[in-house]
């Protein structure tokens, strides 16, 4: 997805001792993107998966997207992962504007990560994270800012070091790490979108305007060592592809999921909803076998009860282990998974997970029955004959937009709300029904045959820069609670305090 213009943002009020080598001392391995893999989409829109897992990978001879160095890396598989929103994930760009191809850090907005996971598959081979570019690929007073790191499982053992940039459509933004890991140890490249310090005229770029180019890898010592067993994908529907089935070196589905866990079944006791993660994964034999006798499985450090469930056929060891009665606070979580192949050789698999729960305080409720309208108020500020090029697609504008504080650089001075007023003192309209709007009023949405036009906007207008804000009230008794927004820019959930309670907005997704 290129980029994302219709900016109707919807905040809607409700109530996550390395080595240091220098350049030239091993041949490398360059993702650049140029050329197109078997299997791979460009420009991967509609929710598709976007990078193929295990581009990259296994690299000892050049391949399409890939060029080797020299020995190469037969022994670093990747793995691509991401800790965001619905629609970010690693996209293949090519042909694009000064570049012949590109990954594009697929809806990067401040607060989301790309990651890249450089991992052996023997316990003698170390990973080396040499550098990439950044690609910004419009020319524009867009400004991105990122914190870049590399981590160990959870522990960050480089960084974070800022980057900030102007986007200026080429590849020249250089990131050098020159990281060497310990054999065996995967190491994950962190590619974290930050808030930018903007200047006279600079806006926040656009979550789908931002690339990366020419990342450099490489592998010590340079020696072909025996693969032992690995951890894979385990079903063609984890594939980021629908119809071929490859062999992906070190991956699971768990790692960098993000986001509420899945609905498992009610609490007998409570009648509440119980959440779970769950751990599934197998193990292909390589050129060692696996000991499944040496299987062990943590969460945080802690073994798993009950143990989990392993089943072997056919050279292939399956893991599951179902997470029963989970209940974890929010933040970084990671599964640990060791074992031995019939060498001795100790093998370790960590997947990173996030689980995003906020705690509603009890003073930011109000008594039963106090007689608060049914329904929302929804309010609508639009600038769209105002703005002559572009207003950045962030929450912060919108927020902005919406308190009226959001200056125009042609005149210094605030856009003005060229939306109609509701009857409400403030502006804004009472919906009593659903919230199901778009821009004509056409069939969209989760809801089939409620949908209406944005309250205040006239649908022959044509309105681009504009946002809105709804606000409700739920009766919530404690528990575990879900909500889902479906929106085709971006929007913010938030929890506020009543009036006369002193509190901040609790940002809920």
């Amino acid at each position: 997805m290129k980029i994302k213009k219709n900016s109707n943002l919807l905040p809607v009020a409700l109530v996550a001792l390395g080595v240091f080598l220098g350049r030239g001392a091993q041949a490398d391995t360059v993702l650049d993107w140029a050329s197109l893999p078997p299997s791979q989409v460009s420009n991967c829109n509609g929710g598709c998966a976007g990078t193929l897992q295990g581009f990259g990978s296994d690299a000892a001879a050049s391949s399409a997207g890939v060029t080797v160095t020299g020995f190469g890396t037969p022994n670093i598989g990747l793995i691509w992962g991401y800790v965001g929103l619905s629609d970010s994930h690693w996209d293949y760009y090519l042909n694009w504007l000064t570049d012949p191809g590109a990954g594009q850090l697929n809806d990067s907005a401040v607060g989301t990560i790309h990651d890249l996971t450089f991992a052996p598959n023997s316990e003698s081979a170390s990973a080396v994270i040499e550098s990439f570019n950044f690609f910004p690929y419009y020319v524009s007073t867009e400004r991105f800012t990122y914190d870049v790191s590399i981590l160990a499982g959870t522990n960050v053992i480089e960084g974070p070091t800022e980057f900030t940039f102007l986007s200026d459509a080429t590849n020249d933004h250089p990131v050098s790490l020159d990281y060497t890991g310990a054999p065996g140890e995967a190491l994950k490249l962190r590619i974290a979108r930050v808030a930018s310090t903007l200047g006279a005229g600079e806006v926040e770029g656009g979550a789908y305007n931002i690339a990366v180019d020419t990342m450099r890898f490489a592998q010590l010592p340079a020696t072909d060592f025996p693969a032992g067993p690995q951890v894979v994908l385990d079903t063609p529907a984890d594939l980021q592809t629908n119809d071929v089935a490859v062999y992906v070196p070190p991956v699971t589905p768990v790692d960098d999921q993000t986001g509420p866990p899945a609905f498992s079944y009610l609490d007998p006791q409570t009648g509440l909803p119980a959440f779970t993660y769950s751990f599934d994964v197998s193990i292909t034999n390589g050129d060692t076998t696996l000991v499944a006798g040496s299987i062990q499985l943590e969460l945080d450090g802690n073994g798993v009860s009950p143990a989990p469930s392993i089943s072997s056929a056919d050279g292939v060891t399956n893991v599951s282990y179902p997470g029963t009665n989970l209940f974890l606070s929010g933040g970084f979580h990671t599964y640990t998974l060791t074992y031995k192949d019939n060498l001795g050789a100790t093998y370790t698999y960590q997947a990173v997970f996030v689980t995003l729960y906020a705690t509603l305080p009890a003073t930011y409720a109000i008594p039963p029955g106090s007689g608060e309208v049914e329904g929302f108020t929804w309010l609508t500020v639009s600038a769209s004959s105002q703005v002559t090029n572009s207003l950045d697609s962030s929450i912060a504008r919108a927020v902005a937009q919406l308190d009226g504080t959001l200056t125009n650089p042609a005149t210094s001075l605030p856009y003005t709300n060229e939306a109609a007023l509701g009857p409400n003192p403030d502006g804004s309209y009472n919906v009593d029904t659903i919230l199901n709007f778009n821009d004509d009023g056409s069939g969209e949405g989760d809801f089939p045959n409620t949908q209406t036009t944005f309250p205040g906007l006239v649908p022959a207008a044509g309105d681009q820069w504009f946002s809105g804000e709804g606000s409700l009230y739920l009766d919530l008794p404690a528990g575990y609670y879900r909500f889902g927004v479906n929106s085709d820019d971006g929007f913010e959930v938030s929890a506020l305090p009543p009036k006369g309670v002193f509190g901040s907005p609790i940002i809920l997704g």
